[in-house]
């Protein structure tokens, strides 16, 4: 009976974690993160996320209920291992890669990244398993537990930084512009400086191999 508590506390906790990450979490942090760039606010994308969570919420549920024994016990490692294997893999694994900007990307230099991603995540999947064979079930339980509080703590941190530092309302300061004297210059040295949009990153390299000084 004691076990079963034990595994039922773990399914929840292992849920919410991942729940939290993938639904909550992942858009809210882009959300913010890209916040001057996006046209739409927080408040219309709020009511789909709480929308998808209960959704998210209920069929973790019915899983639980439906799986028995060790389908249940592996459930759990596979909605774990998922977890923590997108949560690497978002923070600490997605560097290095070419910004999708129009230029051309060389796919076959991101190779050994991918091989090296399939590995980790091939081995996250594996651990839970290792110790379900080697009879350390409770010892894993604890071990997802603690890490999977320990994500949920540093998400809604991280959640509530973003949202005070990007909430800050600017007050008393006036902006505008205005064409006064737009073309007067020094008659020693000036910096002009054009504003091209949509301008391509692929100019500027040709102009900086005929040109370094620039």
């Amino acid at each position: 009976m004691e076990r079963l508590k034990s595994d039922k506390l773990n399914y929840i906790l292992i849920g919410i974690a991942f729940i939290f990450n993938i639904i909550v979490f992942a858009p809210i942090e882009i959300f913010y993160t890209n916040k001057k760039e996006l046209w739409f606010s927080i408040n219309d994308i709020l009511p789909i996320i709480c929308i998808c969570t209960l959704i998210a919420i209920i069929i973790e549920f019915i899983l639980y209920f439906v799986f028995r024994g060790k389908l249940r016990t592996f459930l759990r490692f596979i909605i774990f291992s998922t977890f923590l294997a997108l949560y690497i893999q978002g923070n600490y694994l997605n560097f290095g890669y070419n910004v999708l900007d129009g230029t051309r990307i060389k796919w076959d230099t991101m190779i050994q990244k991918g091989v090296i991603n399939t590995i980790i995540w091939v081995v996250i999947f594996i651990i839970p398993f290792i110790f379900h064979f080697i009879k350390k079930e409770k010892l894993f339980n604890i071990i997802s537990t603690c890490i999977s509080s320990l994500i949920i703590v540093v998400q809604i941190i991280t959640l509530g930084t973003l949202f005070i530092t990007n909430n800050n309302k600017v007050t008393d300061i006036k902006f505008g512009l205005n064409n006064n004297n737009i073309i007067n210059l020094s008659k020693d040295e000036n910096i002009i400086v054009f504003m091209a949009d949509t301008f391509e990153g692929t100019y500027m390299d040709k102009v900086l191999e005929k040109n370094p000084e620039y």
